[in-house]
């Protein structure tokens, strides 16, 4: 009993103190040893600063400034990618320069915009007048369409009366386009007596597209009055939709394929709208730097239609989307 006794109470002491020394906190380190040892710095070696001889006084510029930039600073231009790439003259600068965007001695259409396009768009909006125009009570509601077409007919008949080249409809262009322009004019409203009016003319366009001749309903100006023949509300929805077909048809190489005569139309008339709205008498025409957002227009969209007729989809998507820059940057001050 005794060694029993002994035995237990050595195991009560040991197990005594490991309890009492778990009880304790720990010593806390010193700040010396918990901070960080520094990181030692590695020493770099510099390359020693070159020496020249005399000879290398050719090779080096005193200032690079003053002595190795020659000539004037280059201006800058609207778009001038666009007017590199469109093989078209580039933005003119001043009113009277010689390559300004419409200039009557110098100006062809033929570069714009082909006879066949002009054609098809005749054909289209006769077609679209066909659906529209069918009785007064319809009229009062697609007056603003019908006028919208009239006036996009009356701009392709004074094309066509300028036109430099062989065109369908040449000789009956005058006549179209004075009467096509009256009904465009009277046509902002919805009145049974300008229903009356474009109905007969929608008949006249009828006959001459079927190959007859087109009455002299409205003795012709001997000269165009580009300001009468389309308004800026008229050419900014049709370029607005010209905009919109041309980014949907080159946005891919596949639909580029199934498109390639659309944009190659849409963007002749893009280009041929550019010059119209450049033309004398139209509005802000006269101020230099609304002429030049127009030549970049006119020259982005002609490159669009050659690079389509080349099979190019890269450059037609590009230069389709400078179309719709010089747009934007346009609007930005004209609206």
């Amino acid at each position: 009993m005794f060694r029993i006794a002994i035995f237990l109470f050595v195991i009560f002491s040991i197990v005594s103190n490991v309890f009492a020394q778990s009880q304790q906190p720990p010593e806390k380190s010193s700040a010396k040893e918990t901070q960080a040892a520094p990181k030692k710095i590695r020493k770099v070696r510099r390359v020693a600063k070159p020496e020249f001889d005399d000879a290398s006084d050719d090779v080096w510029f005193d200032s690079v400034f003053s002595d190795g930039l020659v000539g004037n600073r280059p201006k800058a231009n609207v778009d001038s990618e666009a007017a590199a790439g469109s093989g078209v003259a580039s933005t003119p600068k001043k009113k009277d320069d010689s390559t300004k965007v419409i200039d009557d001695g110098e100006f062809r259409w033929s570069d714009l915009i082909s006879g066949t396009t002009i054609e098809d768009e005749v054909k289209a909006q006769n077609q679209f007048l066909a659906k529209k125009l069918t009785t007064p009570v319809r009229f009062k509601t697609e007056y603003n369409n019908v006028q919208q077409a009239m006036s996009l007919l009356s701009m392709s008949f004074a094309i066509v009366r300028e036109y430099d080249a062989e065109i369908r409809w040449k000789d009956h262009a005058p006549a179209a386009h004075a009467a096509l322009q009256q009904a465009a004019a009277k046509a902002r409203s919805n009145s049974d007596q300008a229903f009356n009016y474009c109905n007969a003319r929608k008949f006249d366009l009828e006959d001459l597209v079927r190959g007859g001749a087109f009455p002299e309903t409205e003795k012709p100006e001997s000269e165009i009055d580009w300001a009468e023949v389309i308004g800026r509300t008229e050419t900014m929805i049709r370029l607005e939709t010209a905009d919109e077909n041309l980014k949907l048809w080159t946005a891919n190489k596949k639909t580029f394929e199934k498109q390639k005569a659309a944009i190659i139309a849409e963007a002749q008339w893009v280009a041929a709208i550019g010059a119209v709205i450049a033309k004398e008498g139209m509005d802000d025409a006269d101020d230099e730097e609304y002429q030049a957002f127009c030549a970049a227009m006119t020259n982005a969209a002609t490159a669009t239609a050659q690079s389509a007729q080349n099979d190019d989809f890269d450059s037609t998507s590009r230069f389709a989307n400078l179309v719709s820059q010089s747009c934007n940057k346009c609007h930005e001050q004209w609206r």
